[in-house]
């Protein structure tokens, strides 16, 4: 009972509350390198690193309270071009197995579609909300996928951080969703 109140609540606050500008969290930072489709703001005292071909992490300085959460975002081919929701509801039940093959105790504390909607652009997506433990430590973490309207592409932000601190940087991870536009084709 203790779990579904807190995924009760996390849910109303991930879905319902107002979404805070770039202003409210000092983004000040922009990253959209040509050809990824898309921009998005991000602290500036933030640092980030490319791990691999179209994907990016963002994450708080080294000795910074923000130093163990982290925002991610990787463009994901998917064979299920003209099927956009197949395609989104495919790759989040496999990122659920991969964090159900490599974590312990998982429990999803919510799932929901998430509707993006900027410049004229309306596109359907899903969220997630999961909490596990990988050695030892307690995390949350948030994830978002999201369609390109006509590649066949997707697009899959995480917010991921220890469960303690998860909910102080909240909202510079919903600031940043907030800054996230997709752009192109």
């Amino acid at each position: 009972m203790k779990h579904f109140f807190a995924a009760l609540l996390l849910a109303a606050t991930l879905v319902t509350a107002a979404p805070l500008s770039a202003q409210d969290n000092k983004l000040g930072a922009d990253f959209g390198p040509e050809g990824w489709g898309y921009r998005i703001g991000f602290p500036v005292d933030w640092v980030k690193v490319e791990p691999s071909d179209y994907a990016v992490v963002f994450s708080g300085r080294e000795g910074t309270a923000s130093y163990n959460t982290t925002v991610s975002i990787q463009n994901v081919r998917t064979h299920d071009g003209d099927d956009k929701l197949a395609a989104v509801t495919g790759e989040m039940a496999r990122l659920e197995g991969r964090m159900q093959d490599q974590t312990a105790g998982l429990e999803i504390l919510t799932r929901h579609p998430f509707v993006y909607e900027k410049n004229g652009l309306k596109l359907t997506g899903a969220q997630l909300v999961a909490e596990f433990s990988r050695r030892s430590n307690a995390f949350r973490q948030w994830i978002v996928i999201l369609p390109r309207p006509k590649s066949p592409i997707l697009h899959v932000w995480i917010f991921t951080g220890p469960v303690e601190d998860f909910p102080r940087a909240l909202p510079t991870a919903k600031a940043m969703l907030d800054s996230f536009v997709i752009k192109g084709e």
